[in-house]
């Protein structure tokens, strides 16, 4: 019933395994106690849980990172050369690996890049379609629902726009059930 010292203790958890390099125990144990101070509002503690977890996210590679390396190699080379929606396409698939990876600040950062980069490029709309999806997605499965339907409404306007058959199939189905 003690929820303030159990996340004391997944803090203290999460301190130990980061030192052992046990960086996903070290992670779900930081989340965890984040979680739980989130829900009884300690603020401060919360933003403790926080640190450790960008702490342990950012300072221990995972199995991902030779990918995540390239990755960015590519898009750097990418914005170099101007080609904004090869760019945005090359972080889209960074924002994915950090979706599937369990990591979504970092992958909400990566979508929000490659939506910034596309709608720059007004001729990208299907790719901006694929980016709002994706951040969309990724909202709904960390349980922020209103930003998730937020992207998932541009996403549909826009797939709208482009005159997606799915698109009016779906506009017509809503029409009906109205």
């Amino acid at each position: 019933a003690d929820w303030g010292g159990e996340a004391r203790a997944l803090i203290g958890r999460a301190d130990v395994e980061r030192r052992l390099a046990h960086a996903l125990s070290a992670q779900r144990s930081a989340a965890r106690a984040g979680a739980i101070y989130t829900v009884l509002r300690e603020t401060k503690n919360a933003n403790l849980a926080r640190r450790t977890l960008d702490e342990v996210t950012t300072n221990y590679p995972d199995d991902n990172e030779e990918q995540r390396e390239a990755i960015r190699t590519e898009a750097l080379q990418l914005e170099q050369a101007g080609d904004l929606p090869g760019e945005a396409m090359v972080v889209l698939r960074l924002a994915a690996l950090e979706h599937n990876v369990g990591r979504p600040a970092q992958a909400r950062e990566a979508y929000n890049r490659a939506i910034g980069l596309l709608r720059s490029e007004q001729q990208q709309a299907a790719g901006l379609v694929r980016a709002l999806t994706g951040l969309g997605d990724l909202e709904r499965g960390v349980e922020r629902t209103d930003a998730a339907a937020t992207a998932y409404a541009s996403a549909r306007t826009l797939a709208q726009q482009l005159n997606d058959p799915a698109a009016d199939a779906d506009r017509k189905s809503t029409r009906l059930n109205s």
